[in-house]
């Protein structure tokens, strides 16, 4: 090397680069590589399947078109004259008595002209050297490998949130550490005797886990912007809400090392998939090269994290070649290029890298398909695989129109980011629900023509149980309002079917858990961080335990779901309340029995028994509501409530009078709340001065969206800003309000 250096890189449009690779394209195809361009509702260009970027940086159905180009990372030259670990990779075995092989491989990124050794030793989170190995090193090779071998009593296992503790453990080379966790995970597809299809759950360290979280997409269209303060952000709001798993979507990056990092300390299982969504793809030699180096890199960089549970090869890719999404009726030409893309070249050279974890090659898929049927009906079956399930025209309150899958990957409805959110991008003439502004930034197209568009659906789904309201602030709230009730009903009915030896369901994936952009789009976070109401919906049905009721026709069941591997003893109270009562008007309770991490109904009867306790209060259905909680002594396990009837046929719902009535202290802040009468959908926000178009504190309450009883009395709740040193107690008493539904009617 020279004494001065420099890197000289060419940057080229990568709109006109995937042009130029389409157009150029060297192998014969019945009719492309499809689709060539996204529905021109989502605003974006042409022809990203022949790029390796973001795929969703042409466009989404709930983000922009901003095809970056540019390093966002630091680059440099390096010159070594020794042997210089670049990567470790890192297969636990456990063995029945419960010592482990810890396989290691060592990628090298530079040898040294001589034979050299490299000591790999394995320590605790105390530093302790548990055990060590010298690895001999030959001249141009490049990789080098051992084996650690760890005694039971050394090692303590990883865990999933909610099933023990993440335990870490630190693998050195030279100067380059990874920490790694020992677990075993394994895909259970299981036949049922006497029922139709196979199990699909995952067991980790031999436990069925319930795997209950979200969707990731891209937190920004840049990804310079996604620092560690909106990682650790966005991770404290999913431990908040109790999940444990998130799916890495396909149609955006592989995320940098620390999401990773955080996914490991906080036991979150991550379901990984390889970049490829919602396409057919080249498989010319050069891209295919292209794609096998990239599988080698990914890899090697990320399998040593004990987080990732399962490789999967793509999103909807299966499902759009079954149902010839784009046009691709020369099926057998392009389930060819399937085969050789995700079989021969992904997950080929995924089986000589990681040999611990399980892969499904789509999702949604019936997760076993294989070379010779890799294509198989998936998309509406419920009885085997994962399932992507969008359902936009039926009453999203019915528990009858959603199906009993195996495993819910992606569901969900839309809503928009808070005026507080969205007044920041927008002008005042852009405050209307039928502006310019709302259709630009409305990209789903419904399959169903009749519903015209998405914000038509998430008025149609509204009005079929509220009146709309009037003003465009309380518009985009009713929208949340209406999210969170029908993800909360579609959750509790997965949650209710849990159950891993009658094939029922065992994963719920809402989709999604961020956000790209301030928009209108399925997340439960908006862009930035502030929780929409679903999130606060998801840390009631996430709990450990939840007490859930349905009610078909005139039949109620109440069903109690565990997390826990231990079964126990509860005591389910409930309250029968009408809108305009200051008491309840009937309470009871009963014993019941939490099963060990299961579901269980607890109870079965007529609806009409529970509404005869309230009498004439309760004649018309609508005017009355159950709410109920399951407590295990002192412990409040799970708290829930039910609507006998849509709160716009409610004859006594009233003024609740709510107020604020103090708020005190210097981050978390106390905010004291008080109310005469029931308040549905009751709503905490710091939206009071949005309209001056000023960025609003930002925070997380301890709790919003609820039912507010006038047996709470002046009820405390908190207040924890994002960044403690950005909001004082001035700024958030003036910018504090409180809303209700009877406020939107």
């Amino acid at each position: 090397l020279a004494h001065n250096n420099s890197i000289t890189v060419f940057f080229r449009s990568p709109v006109t680069y995937a042009l130029h690779q389409n157009l150029t394209y060297p192998k014969p195809t019945p009719a492309g590589v499809p689709p060539s361009c996204r529905p021109p509702e989502w605003h974006g260009e042409c022809h990203v399947n022949f790029i390796r970027k973001e795929q969703c940086s042409f466009s989404w159905d709930w983000g922009p078109s901003f095809p970056t180009q540019g390093i966002h990372l630091p680059i440099a030259i390096h010159t070594v004259d020794a042997t210089v670990p670049s990567y470790i990779r890192a297969n636990a075995v456990r063995h029945e008595n419960g010592s482990w092989d810890l396989p290691v491989v060592v990628g090298l990124q530079s040898v040294a002209p001589d034979p050299a050794s490299l000591l790999v030793t394995l320590k605790d989170s105390n530093g302790k050297v548990l055990t060590s190995s010298t690895l001999h090193v030959t001249p141009g090779g490049k990789e080098v490998a051992g084996t650690l071998y760890c005694s039971a009593l050394d090692i303590k296992m990883w865990y999933p949130r909610g099933y023990g503790e993440a335990v870490l453990y630190t693998v050195s080379v030279g100067k380059l550490s990874k920490r790694v966790g020992f677990k075993t995970v394994k895909l259970v597809q299981d036949e049922i005797e006497g029922q139709q299809g196979r199990t699909f759950y995952y067991k980790v360290n031999g436990v069925p886990i319930f795997m209950k979280g979200t969707n990731w997409i891209p937190s920004d269209s840049f990804e310079s912007r996604v620092t560690t303060d909106v990682l650790t952000d966005l991770f404290d709001s999913y431990t908040a809400a109790n999940f444990n798993t998130l799916r890495v979507w396909g149609g955006g990056v592989y995320m940098k090392d620390e999401f990773y990092d955080i996914a490991d300390e906080r036991g979150i299982l991550i379901w990984q998939e390889f970049m490829f969504a919602c396409s057919m793809y080249p498989t010319d030699a050069a891209f295919m090269a292209n794609i096998k180096q990239e599988v080698f890199d990914q890899v090697n960089r990320l399998q040593h994290h004990a987080s990732i549970a399962v490789w999967s090869g793509n999103n909807e890719n299966e499902a759009a070649l079954l149902y010839e999404w784009y046009g691709t009726t020369d099926s057998q030409f392009y389930i060819d290029d399937y085969v050789s893309l995700y079989f021969d070249t992904v997950f080929d050279n995924v089986a000589l890298l990681d040999t611990t974890r399980p892969h499904v090659i789509s999702s949604p898929s019936n997760g076993d398909e294989t070379r010779d049927n890799p294509v198989q009906n998936m998309w509406y079956n419920f009885t085997n695989g994962d399932i992507h399930h969008y359902e936009y025209a039926s009453d999203c309150w019915d528990v009858t129109t959603y199906p009993n899958p195996r495993f819910a990957s992606e569901y969900g409805v839309q809503s928009y980011s808070s005026f507080e959110e969205i007044a920041l991008v927008t002008s005042a003439e852009d405050w209307t629900w039928n502006s310019s502004w709302m259709q630009h930034r409305q990209h789903l197209v419904p399959i169903d023509a009749s519903l015209k568009d998405g914000n038509n659906i998430m008025k149609l789904q509204a009005e079929k149980h509220f009146n709309w309201p009037e003003t465009y602030p309380d518009q985009l709230l009713m929208t949340q309002i209406q999210q969170a009730m029908c993800v909360k009903t579609q959750t509790e009915v997965y949650l209710r079917n849990k159950d891993t030896t009658k094939a029922n369901t065992m994963g719920a994936l809402y989709w999604q858990g961020n956000d790209i952009w301030p928009t209108v789009s399925w997340t439960s976070i908006e862009y930035g961080g502030r929780w929409k109401m679903l999130h606060y919906y998801a840390k009631r049905f996430f709990t450990p335990v939840l007490v859930s009721m349905y009610v078909t026709g005139d039949t109620y069941g109440v069903v109690v779901v565990s997390d826990n591997l231990q079964a126990e003893t509860a005591v389910l109270k409930r309250e029968l309340w009408s809108w305009d009562s200051v008491q309840p008007l009937a309470s009871w309770e009963v014993n019941v029995s939490v099963p060990a991490n299961n579901a269980a109904e607890v109870e079965k009867g007529n609806k009409n028994d529970l509404l005869e306790r309230g009498g004439s209060a309760c004649k018309s259905h609508a005017d009355c509501f159950l709410i109920y909680s399951l407590h295990g002594g002192a412990t409040v396990l799970s708290e829930n409530w039910y609507l006998f009837g849509s709160p716009k046929h409610a004859k006594h719902l009233v003024d609740p009078g709510l107020r604020i009535v103090s708020v005190t202290g210097a981050g978390p802040f106390k905010i004291t709340i008080t109310g005469s009468r029931p308040a549905p959908f009751l709503w905490l926000s710091t939206g009071k001065n949005a309209r001056l178009q000023k960025p609003s504190p930002l925070g997380t309450f301890s709790d919003n969206g609820f039912i507010y009883l006038p047996t709470m009395g002046d009820l405390s709740l908190t207040f924890t800003p994002q960044k403690a040193e950005a909001v004082t107690l001035s700024d958030l008493a003036n910018s504090l309000q409180i809303k209700s539904l009877s406020s939107l009617q």
